[in-house]
């Protein structure tokens, strides 16, 4: 690698991944992944079709999303989960189907349709949250607390100049 940046980068993907397989490692057996509807089966079907991202980290966002904003409409979830609309919609169907949440007409507009927690919904979220402490305490451990301090300043910063960024540019 010829620069910093290239390391840095490459060093941030690392951690990414590593997480992302630390988050994975016991999840299904918890009860925390959706089981695939069978026409997604395929990966090659999900990635054409946008539907990767309807398993694991999504799962347990849009559970916490929904927990923490009650009745949110589906394009409002979509929004706060940065996903497309179409992506959301394969994900509500799937919570649904596995009964983390439910739908509910709209006192106001019967067209719009609000989402809500179930009582099983509720539990998975106390489950995820539990384990992803859990997690997050064995992936951090080597860093003592100043430095877990500075890396969240220090990726805030990255984060929030990236996202500006992409403002500044009209890409959102």
């Amino acid at each position: 690698m010829d620069s910093k940046n290239e390391k840095l980068l490459y060093m941030i993907y690392q951690v990414f991944d590593l997480s992302k397989r630390a988050w994975n490692k016991n999840r299904k057996e918890r009860g925390m992944e959706l089981e695939a509807h069978p026409e997604h089966a395929d990966k090659n079907h999900r990635r054409h079709h946008g539907h990767d991202k309807l398993r694991g980290a999504s799962l347990n966002r849009a559970l916490k999303v929904l927990e923490e904003n009650p009745g949110l409409k589906p394009s409002e979830l979509a929004a706060l989960l940065e996903i497309r609309p179409q992506s959301v919609t394969g994900l509500v169907d799937r919570m649904e189907e596995n009964e983390f949440v439910e739908r509910v007409a709209d006192s106001q507009d019967r067209r719009i349709w609000r989402l809500y927690l179930t009582e099983k919904g509720k539990d998975i979220c106390k489950i995820a949250s539990t384990y992803q402490s859990e997690v997050a305490d064995a992936f951090f451990l080597p860093f003592t607390e100043e430095e877990k301090e500075t890396l969240i300043f220090l990726m805030g910063k990255l984060v929030a100049y990236h996202k500006n960024k992409e403002i500044d540019n009209g890409d959102l």
